[in-house]
């Protein structure tokens, strides 16, 4: 499994589509996977960009793994977002199924410029905020986790165009 991280805005999702398009990989887009599940409270949240419960994520994970196996190999988008998560994924996986982690880096203006012209319901401007001061507070701990595992980290300037940040994540993965 090849995880993909980085602040909304970074690519994740336009690279991960790219990369499953050839059929050697199937992508894992949790957070699409969660909006289209959750209702209420947790949908409410998750419109206001606040992170839900890893009691609530992680069996969902865990669930979708298990129904897609990893052949072709799994690109796993939107998890891990906290601690707990990635220890998870790092440890509570019957075989050690995250081989690479790939963390897509991109200044704060370029994303909110990005999540302001997709125009999805969940994209206001306090949203953003919330999910970027999100980000910034937890994904130094999330990389450090997987560093700690011995599970390889690649950063790639997310700022590029979308075919020169695949170009550079194909040629990483192969």
């Amino acid at each position: 499994m090849i995880v993909i991280l980085g602040m909304a805005g970074a690519g994740k999702s336009t690279q991960c589509k790219l990369l499953s398009k050839d059929g050697y990989f199937q992508w894992l887009p949790v957070g699409q996977i969660l909006r289209d599940l959750e209702s209420g409270a947790d949908k409410l949240e998750m419109m206001m960009g606040k992170v839900l419960d890893d009691k609530k994520v992680t069996p969902v994970v865990r669930d979708k793994i298990a129904e897609l196996g990893d052949s072709p190999e799994l690109i796993l988008d939107g998890c891990p977002r906290t601690e707990n998560q990635a220890i998870w994924l790092a440890e509570h996986t019957e075989t050690p199924l995250v081989r690479l982690v790939i963390h897509l880096k991109i200044e704060d203006d370029v994303a909110i410029e990005r999540l302001l012209k997709r125009g999805r319901e969940d994209d206001s401007e306090d949203a953003i905020k919330v999910r970027m001061s999100g980000y910034h507070r937890d994904i130094g701990s999330v990389l450090s986790i997987f560093n700690d595992y011995g599970i390889k980290i690649v950063e790639i300037d997310a700022s590029q165009s979308v075919d020169d940040v695949q170009s550079e994540i194909r040629r990483i993965i192969s």
